[in-house]
């Protein structure tokens, strides 16, 4: 056998080839799509045919009778007849995340009805002023008008209402699509356990939907829709914010070359450690190749697949791998 010794020492070099190959299961780790509509009217500001991170679609009225601003800085909505919407309809990622943390700010006086506005989330959504079949929502919630002012948000799966709230609330709505449960920081800073193609809807510090189910969880989390169509009175919302419910992996590529000692068949290869980025520090990383937190070390003429398992604070475990190639240029 060949001795493993001096391997950055002159001689015939060995060209490492370090493929990057990601499997990330627990999303990306920064925000899909933020806005909190500071820029006042008109509402062109915050609408694109090709939205970036900022912007949605549309944002739309049809009828007289349903009128929206930004001139207070927030996005209102009045109607007395008619429909309004905003849409996302361009994918908030790709590939697509398969949890979600939709938070905002709403706010409503009306009379009193039931399912006056509706959230929705799915895919194949489209930039119009209509609302979204179910066989394109993956989950979605209405909100009702309560007299004095104030609101409830309604399981539309159930029927159930939520308790009554008024003035303006923090809306925190988790969508899990991952394939098993996941566990996240809720907004009152505990860990909160959601079952897979299961959702929660939390009013400021309480969850007032817990684990509900969903409309067709076969779909992707890519697109959102809001749509008021109903009842009588003002509804405003502000700043939007969709991350992933969980912390997100990257591993990243590396390509070093490296300079061996003659009749060696192997070198040492620096690799660098995933970045890990989410709600839910701080985070346990380990690759299979040492045990360890750092995969740098030597490795043979070949090919060597290292996977990293990488366990956050909330208990979710996500893995990545990184391919490394190490071909011997020394002739026989």
């Amino acid at each position: 056998m060949k001795p493993f010794y001096n391997l950055l020492q002159k001689g015939i070099k060995l060209w490492l080839v370090v493929l990057l190959m990601a499997v990330v299961k627990s999303g990306f780790g920064q925000a899909l799509l933020q806005q909190d509509f500071s820029a006042g009217n008109p509402l062109s500001n915050y609408t694109s045919a090709t939205p970036n991170n900022t912007k949605f679609n549309s944002i739309l009225t049809s009828g007289a009778g349903t009128t929206i601003s930004a001139v207070t800085n927030a996005l209102v909505f009045s109607r007395s007849s008619g429909s309004g919407t905003i849409s996302r309809s361009t994918d908030l990622n790709s590939p697509a995340p398969t949890t979600l943390k939709v938070s905002f700010t709403l706010s409503a006086n009306g009379s009193a009805a039931n399912n006056v506005a509706q959230f929705k989330i799915g895919d194949g959504f489209s930039a119009t002023n209509t609302p979204e079949l179910n066989s394109a929502t993956f989950g979605r919630f209405s909100v009702d008008y309560v007299a004095g002012g104030s609101f409830r948000l309604r399981d539309l799966i159930t029927g159930v209402a939520s308790p009554t709230f008024s003035g303006t609330q923090t809306i925190t709505w988790v969508l899990n699509n991952s394939g098993s449960a996941i566990t996240y920081i809720g907004p009152n800073s505990l860990s909160e356990t959601l079952p897979d193609d299961r959702m929660d809807i939390w009013i400021g510090n309480t969850v007032v939907h817990n684990n509900i189910g969903t409309v067709t969880p076969t779909l992707n989390l890519v697109d959102f829709k809001y749509v008021i169509n109903a009842g009588a009175g003002t509804m405003t919302m502000d700043n939007f914010n969709i991350t992933p419910a969980i912390s997100s992996v990257a591993c990243p590529a590396v390509n070093p070359t490296a300079v061996n000692d003659i009749d060696e068949c192997s070198a040492f290869v620096t690799v660098a450690m995933p970045v890990v980025t989410g709600p839910c520090a701080p985070y346990t990383l380990l690759n299979d190749y040492n045990g360890t937190n750092d995969a740098s070390d030597v490795y043979a003429v070949g090919f060597t697949v290292i996977t990293w398992t990488i366990t956050d604070n909330c208990g979710n475990t996500s893995y990545c791998t990184q391919n490394v190639t190490v071909t011997d240029t020394q002739a026989p």
